[in-house]
């Protein structure tokens, strides 16, 4: 995930803990590391140097009902927003991004999320990006096993696999391993056993999601504050934080293995060594 996030944010500095949603800060921190966007990620963008002179070029570049979301005591502005675009040349031309709810951008997923029979590079018109795929059975199935446990256990974008195809691995992986660990021939149970549990987890974690329903962005992570009112204008909807699937899946495996193996220190050791993240232990 580390290399995803580095596509999706340009820089990051550290900000008063008042500032940032609470589920991001601890009880005694005074600062908290917050982050600043690339330019095509949201629908618009914040820019105080060039967005006055971009609204007054383009009317339509404006975000509208961004007034009602900028405090009174704040020295944001509503023209310290605007509609994202490569520069005022083009922007003059009337080549610019339209402020959309759904914007797309471009994102390399990595040689362990292959496109599989996806088709290659497409165009999209309205954001003028283009697009990569990848298919999310191919990134369970046509990967080395380790891949497959590493993909499942992906935290910090819920709908990556999607809930059919994690439900038709598990059925068929199970079903395989039990036939392949019957057969006279050698072979480790190790891995398929954290398959299994962290497919398991991953599914019961998308159930949950799909009763909750997805986050604003702006409560996925802590972005810098210059950036909440844009946000909550784009997402005006609030909705509670659901529950991430690749912390189940993540509990899902450490249960399966100690159920199955009657393992407890080593599975400890094992999923430490695979997500390099102590705090997700306890």
């Amino acid at each position: 995930l580390e290399s995803w996030l580095q596509q999706l944010v340009s820089g990051s500095r550290y900000v008063e803990a008042g500032k940032v949603s609470q589920e991001f800060r601890g009880d005694k921190d005074a600062l908290v590391m917050s982050y600043e966007p690339r330019a095509g990620l949201f629908a618009a963008q914040y820019n105080p140097t060039y967005c006055l002179a971009a609204i007054e070029m383009q009317k339509d570049c404006r975000v509208p009902g961004i007034e009602k979301y900028i405090d009174n005591s704040s020295s944001l502005k509503p023209t310290d927003f605007c509609c994202r675009f490569q520069d005022l040349a083009s922007l003059e031309r009337g080549e610019f991004f339209n402020v959309s709810d759904q914007p797309k951008s471009p994102m390399s997923m990595g040689e362990n999320w292959p496109r599989g029979p996806c088709s290659g590079l497409t165009w999209d018109d309205k954001d003028k990006v283009t697009l990569d795929h990848y298919s999310p059975g191919a990134a369970i199935t046509l990967v080395p096993p380790t891949a497959v446990v590493r993909n499942l256990l992906v935290r910090g974008a819920p709908l990556v696999l999607p809930m059919s195809t994690v439900a038709a691995f598990l059925l068929g992986y199970f079903l395989l391993a039990a036939c392949c660990s019957t057969a006279w021939i050698p072979g480790g149970l190790l891995v398929p056993m954290m398959c299994i549990g962290a497919a398991a987890g991953r599914l019961y974690g998308m159930l949950w999601h799909s009763i909750l329903g997805p986050a604003p962005p702006f409560k996925a992570m802590p972005w810098v504050p210059e950036l909440q009112p844009l946000l909550q204008a784009l997402y005006p909807t609030p909705s509670p934080l659901p529950m991430e699937p690749g912390i189940l899946a993540f509990a899902g495996c450490a249960a399966f293995l100690s159920g199955s193996g009657s393992l407890v220190m080593f599975v400890l050791v094992l999923l430490l060594e695979v997500t390099l993240e102590p705090f997700l232990i306890p």
